[in-house]
């Protein structure tokens, strides 16, 4: 039975933040469109969304629900795992607590922490595969399932309370740092906040005080769950005349890996990054699906493959029979 918590106390917990990259454009695209829309007679205002794929809003609500929302829930069904998760627009929190200021549970929870990194891994990977039109075909042409994400993670104490039963308070370090990680990183992918690396492996370490010696932060690795890698960011730099410019560098981090085993799953997520590259022409976003494909074939030379049922979940395709 899953224990009660006095949440005017801080407690515990890994943080991650996620964002969908690209959101803001479809739904300034409705905007656009409506606003064309204004000078045409309504055949024309049809013929023009639908020669541009404007998607209606109740059609991104929809889509929303369908394939975002829905990574997000359906993946994590078991509800042992005890992770809340908090949705509002383009951004996800995904935090599991550990702990709080008058009392510990961390002896309890090593093996949780390990099962919240397979479901990030699990929600990544999805929303990879569904960058792909052939993993859902059935799905009407108009609705798109392209929702792919960036994430932080971080670990510390936050304030984790409600208002009014629904409306919530999240403060905390971990809550700024997960989403600082987030919005540094210049790719599609979830990865540790680099300053939190250590806290975290000591997290899953060896625990002789409990008598909890199994190591997770290792089998993390081992099952390649996670990856060392140089996660490609922006940054800022200062010029002589004082103005600020982004350059584009590496830094290194434990990456949550999200590449299957299972080769035809490998080669929809390519095929998907592929094509994104080819129809964009904002040199950003290419080199963010650019540096996605990096990773994988990072992860493909060095044989760094989860297996494919760690990835199996209530979604997608993937650990399917």
């Amino acid at each position: 039975m899953e224990e009660s918590y006095d949440y005017s106390f801080p407690i515990d917990c890994i943080f991650a933040e996620l964002d969908i990259l690209g959101f803001k454009k479809i739904i300034q695209a409705r905007s656009e469109s409506l606003s064309n829309a204004k000078n045409m007679n309504p055949h024309e205002a049809v013929a023009e969304n639908h020669s541009n794929k404007v998607l209606h809003i109740d059609q991104i609500a929809e889509s929303y629900q369908s394939h975002f929302i829905s990574n997000i829930e359906d993946s994590n069904k078991d509800k042992a795992t005890n992770i809340k998760s908090r949705i509002f627009s383009d951004t996800v929190v995904l935090y599991l607590e550990y702990g709080n200021y008058v009392t510990t549970r961390l002896e309890n929870y090593k093996e949780k922490i390990y099962d919240y990194f397979n479901l990030l891994a699990i929600i990544m990977c999805n929303s990879l595969l569904m960058l792909n039109p052939n993993v859902f075909p059935n799905m009407a042409i108009n609705l798109t399932s392209k929702f792919p994400i960036r994430g932080g993670i971080a670990r510390g104490q936050i304030i984790a309370k409600e208002v009014n039963s629904n409306t919530p308070i999240l403060i905390g370090e971990p809550v700024i740092d997960a989403y600082e990680w987030e919005q540094e990183q210049n790719w599609l992918g979830i990865s540790i906040n680099p300053k939190h690396r250590l806290g975290i492996q000591q997290l899953l370490s060896p625990d002789p005080i409990h008598d909890n010696l199994y190591d997770y932060w290792t089998q993390l690795i081992s099952d390649n769950i996670l990856v060392e890698y140089d996660v490609p960011v922006k940054i800022k730099k200062q010029r002589e005349d004082g103005a600020y410019v982004v350059e584009a560098g590496y830094k290194k981090a434990f990456v949550v890996n999200f590449v299957p085993k299972e080769r035809r799953f490998v080669n929809l997520i390519l095929s998907a990054l592929e094509s994104e590259i080819l129809s964009s022409s904002d040199s950003s976003i290419r080199s963010k699906y650019a540096e996605t494909m990096k990773f994988i074939h990072f992860v493909t030379a060095k044989d760094k493959y989860i297996d494919t049922k760690k990835l199996k979940n209530n979604y997608t395709i993937v650990g399917q029979d």
